[in-house]
């Protein structure tokens, strides 16, 4: 209705220029309600401890992010209940690499409607980074991985004493995924920040 003033003879000049702004503003705000808004992809990593899902609950709190864990994700291939303990069988080779590729699938699907995300668990293998990788250099979509460490003292005493989460990780599994942990190769580096979760760390340098 504001637009169709501009045309009436009857209407002071003053005020169709009054008018035309006010157009202006809602034509505006309108294009930007139909543009799709660039989302982003947080990757935590680091083996179990170490306070990645901390963090990353950080990450998407102050970022107003989606927030998926492989645990969740796990489970849910697996078809049990999140608070349930997996058998041995849920965290197999191939249940790894289904886990992983769901994980991928959903943060894309999500990313690509603009929205933020965070894809939680170790990320502690090539296989599961790299895919990621090139595709966030493949469409420009901002990457960040973030490693999270702690001595492994901490890491022992945090899971011995860790309640309430669906994580079934526990501390007889830390040498083995320490031994197994790829570090993060020279294409990764940029974009790749590493937080100590033993000492003080602040969420604003990791967004």
């Amino acid at each position: 209705m504001t637009s169709f003033l501009l045309d009436d003879a009857q209407v002071p000049e003053d005020e169709k220029k009054k008018a035309a702004q006010t157009a202006q503003q809602y034509y505006h705000l309108a294009y930007t309600y139909t543009q799709r808004h660039q989302g982003k992809l947080y990757v935590m990593s680091g083996i179990s401890g170490t306070g990645k899902s901390f963090v990353g609950r950080a990450i998407a709190q102050h970022s107003n992010a989606v927030h998926i864990r492989t645990d969740a994700v796990r489970k849910h291939l697996a078809g049990i209940g999140l608070n349930e303990t997996g058998s041995p069988d849920i965290y197999s080779p191939e249940m790894s690499r289904n886990t992983y590729a769901r994980l991928a699938e959903l943060g894309k699907l999500l990313v690509e409607q603009g929205f933020t995300v965070v894809l939680d668990g170790k990320y502690d293998r090539l296989a599961w980074r790299t895919p990621l990788l090139d595709y966030a250099q493949n469409t420009d979509i901002p990457l960040q991985f973030v490693h999270c460490t702690a001595p492994m003292d901490i890491l022992r005493d945090r899971l011995q004493t860790r309640q309430g989460d669906i994580s079934d990780a526990t501390t007889d599994l830390l040498n083995q995924q320490k031994k197994q942990a790829e570090a993060f190769q020279e294409r990764e580096k940029p974009y790749t920040v590493t937080v100590d979760t033993s000492q003080d760390w602040d969420v604003e340098t990791l967004v």
